[in-house]
């Protein structure tokens, strides 16, 4: 009776420690299955920002285009004035130079 006991026992422990072992599976399983799926949602996070950092990379570059054109269209105009106005200097001066230099008004 004494070793039926004893055998009941150490089955029971048996039995104790088989079933905290597969709680303890279990919940590294569900532990795991959580990871993966954090996984899965930082990968999309990832290439979610990845695509919207190469569209504003792609927004910078169209931006950086369109202002040095816009810069090339100011230069070239400011350089077409100054040439017309100093052509309009050149002719006011020849215009003075044949003219005699009087202070009274006409």
């Amino acid at each position: 009776e004494k070793f039926a006991s004893q055998v009941r026992s150490i089955e029971k422990a048996g039995a104790e420690k088989e079933q905290s072992y597969l709680d303890q599976q279990t919940r590294l399983t569900g532990l795991n299955d959580a990871l993966k799926e954090m996984n899965k949602e930082l990968e999309f996070s990832s290439e979610t920002m990845n695509k919207s950092l190469e569209k504003v990379k792609s927004e910078a570059a169209e931006a950086s285009q369109s202002a040095e054109a816009e810069i090339a269209k100011i230069t070239q105009a400011s350089g077409a004035k100054v040439k017309e106005l100093a052509a309009e200097i050149n002719s006011l001066k020849a215009k003075l130079a044949g003219r005699p230099l009087s202070l009274s008004h006409p």
